[in-house]
């Protein structure tokens, strides 16, 4: 690109480049003065009109990239116009930024969610602390109803009909002694969740209904029998007898009764009042803590 320091000079000299022509008083022309004009310099952010055969040029190629009038009114040309606004789908970006895969693209700059994160996300709508708690529960729950099984056993009651069969699929014959001879609830804890299952609901239903069918019918086979022990056991011998025996079992029962009221608090109180019992015997303990060092001093100061 030449360097441009000034700008052409002009063919024809505007008023400013003319001469100014002074007189005196008698008429004779001064001494001529010309007014000098700056000259402006070129920058090189400064635009310069194109002049000549390089205007031509540009209007050339203008004309190349634009279409003309007449090539616009053709109909092959609006058809093509009309097709450049269709939506092209195009196939999906393959990422591959150094080696890596897309999928391991996204994943590292989170750009996909991992399987973890999205059934953590799915299943998790409370807080974790609300989940150990509830679980608290159901231990608690399993280790009560445990210990109502031993004394439903004490009393000879070997069928699930008492509880409405709200303890589990598991028959109580069979979960009492896996936990009285393992740990405590083994046998409570799976009958439980098993009794959530559908197909052991329905086996559960299907256990209420028969039972009402087998309470009727030994009802209607055993009344005769019902009305002949009322009218005639007293008049049997040994009366006496048997009647101190129901006494002592009646005795018997109160204790069990006890442990019943025990184990439903326990029950009541879920994973919350086991916290809370755990706090109550603490501060029992620094308790007698406190009164046996008071009750140690005050020793001393009387032996001194």
């Amino acid at each position: 690109m030449p360097d441009i320091e000034l700008f052409q000079k002009k063919l024809f000299p505007s008023l400013a480049d003319q001469s100014i022509a002074r007189f005196d008083e008698e008429g004779n022309p001064l001494k001529t003065q010309f007014r000098e004009v700056p000259r402006e310099e070129a920058s090189p952010l400064s635009i310069i009109p194109r002049i000549g055969n390089d205007a031509d040029v540009v209007r050339t190629k203008v004309r190349e990239l634009l279409p003309s009038p007449e090539e616009i009114s053709t109909p092959n040309y609006q058809a093509l116009s009309r097709e450049s606004y269709k939506i092209i789908p195009l196939p999906p970006a393959r990422i591959s930024v150094g080696g890596i895969s897309q999928r391991a693209y996204e994943k590292k700059y989170g750009l996909r969610e991992s399987g973890r994160h999205r059934f953590f996300r799915k299943n998790l709508k409370e807080p974790i602390s609300n989940g150990l708690m509830k679980s608290g529960d159901f231990l608690v729950k399993a280790y009560g109803q445990s210990y109502l099984d031993r004394f439903d056993i004490l009393r000879f009651k070997f069928s699930d009909k008492n509880n409405n069969y709200s303890r589990g699929i598991i028959p109580k014959p069979l979960r009492t002694p896996i936990s009285l001879f393992g740990t405590p609830a083994m046998g409570n804890i799976p009958s439980l969740l098993l009794n959530k299952i559908p197909i052991t609901q329905g086996i559960t239903t299907y256990r209420r209904g028969r039972r009402k069918r087998v309470d009727a019918i030994k009802g209607w086979l055993a009344k005769p029998f019902r009305r002949f022990t009322t009218n005639v056991s007293s008049q049997l011998p040994l009366h006496e007898h048997r009647y101190k025996a129901t006494q002592k079992i009646r005795g018997i029962n109160d204790w069990i009764s006890r442990g019943e009221q025990w184990a439903e608090s326990l029950i009541n109180g879920g994973m919350s009042g086991v916290l809370a019992r755990r706090r109550q015997k603490k501060l029992l303990r620094e308790r007698r803590a406190r009164l046996r060092d008071s009750a140690q001093k005050r020793t001393q100061m009387h032996k001194r």
